[in-house]
């Protein structure tokens, strides 16, 4: 610091070093904040959940000797609307339709808003899913399984 002006210097060259290092620290922050999600969604995870209850659950035959369910045979005697809590919160619905011997069935779970929130969920606060699957029923005929769940953010 013999010159004059070797302290104006120093701090010109400071304040580069100091935009610099905030322009390094600012595009770390937005690589590591563009890879971290912060929010678990599990729409798709409730939907397979529901499908899977229904298939081997709800829907199974049980043989009442055994007392044993079997998974993907279905009962003859379908229920009209699927077992649920009564939650005013609950915000997931589903439709199943099931054909069978040239016959349909639709089984509802949570009805109400399934009509309601169905013809909505184009949009993006709406997910939906569509399972299909191929069942046996208890005397041995075959059928498929449309599962459409619907649930809003």
């Amino acid at each position: 610091m013999n010159k004059k002006g070797d302290g104006f210097k120093i701090l010109n060259y400071g304040f580069w070093r100091m935009l610099f290092l905030v322009i390094i620290f600012f595009t770390l922050w937005l690589l590591v904040s563009t890879h971290v999600n912060n929010k678990i969604e599990l729409y798709d995870l409730r939907a397979v959940i529901f499908s899977h209850r229904a298939i081997y659950g709800e829907l199974s035959h049980e043989s009442p000797l055994a007392l044993r369910t079997y998974p993907g045979v279905i009962k003859e005697k379908l229920p009209e609307e699927l077992i649920r809590a009564d939650d005013a919160e609950d915000t997931f619905s589903a439709r199943i339709i099931l054909e069978r011997d040239g016959q349909q069935k639709e089984i509802f779970y949570n009805q109400k808003w399934f009509e309601r929130d169905e013809p909505l969920s184009k949009f993006s606060k709406f997910h939906d899913n569509l399972f299909w699957r191929y069942l046996v029923s208890h005397n041995g005929s075959e059928g498929k399984m449309q599962i459409k769940t619907v649930e809003y953010e």
